[in-house]
């Protein structure tokens, strides 16, 4: 797994979660960076909720046949055209989702169903609560303790002769 964190706390907590690797989530340079640690191949999967240049970014550390899912876009819209980024890597034949929990937002007895089945999770302590601590704030412990994955960026390079799979998600990117 290849992390991305704009601070040492969020790049210790992508550490303890997981990511083999951590690098600076600025755009500038993350492709490289990305190529580097997979030996130019690039990565399979890439969660980005940032938006902006981070998806520019996420799109060329792909991987032939990979995929970037956009579930935000905190940072705002990329500022170019997506799609035209999405030519010039044609030869990758790469593909892009997006992703909205509010999917289900018509469908209640779904929406009540997944709440449901997320509150038994916690109840049951089947959960770990591995959010990042921010300074002069402390968490809320009203409820059960959850897991968030909204607070680092992974991209997982797995070794086979078939596309690997690396995702990109949280802080930063990939």
């Amino acid at each position: 797994m290849i992390g991305t964190a704009s601070t040492p706390e969020k790049k210790d907590f992508a550490l303890a979660n997981g990511a083999h690797e951590v690098v600076e989530s600025d755009p500038q340079g993350l492709t490289e960076k990305v190529m580097q640690l997979t030996g130019g191949r690039g990565v399979d999967l890439a969660f980005d909720h940032l938006g902006g240049a981070h998806f520019i970014a996420c799109l060329r550390a792909l991987a032939p046949f990979g995929m970037a899912v956009s579930y935000n876009i905190v940072t705002g819209p990329p500022a170019g055209d997506v799609f035209e980024e999405l030519r010039k890597l044609l030869g990758k034949s790469l593909a892009v989702r997006t992703f909205s929990i509010h999917s289900i937002d018509a469908d209640a007895t779904q929406r009540r169903g997944l709440m449901e089945s997320a509150i038994a999770l916690m109840a049951a302590g089947s959960t770990t609560d591995t959010t990042v601590p921010r300074p002069g704030r402390e968490r809320s412990r009203t409820v059960a303790p959850c897991r968030s994955a909204s607070r680092c960026t992974v991209a997982s390079p797995r070794p086979s002769p078939r596309p690997r799979a690396a995702g990109c998600s949280g802080a930063s990117i990939l």
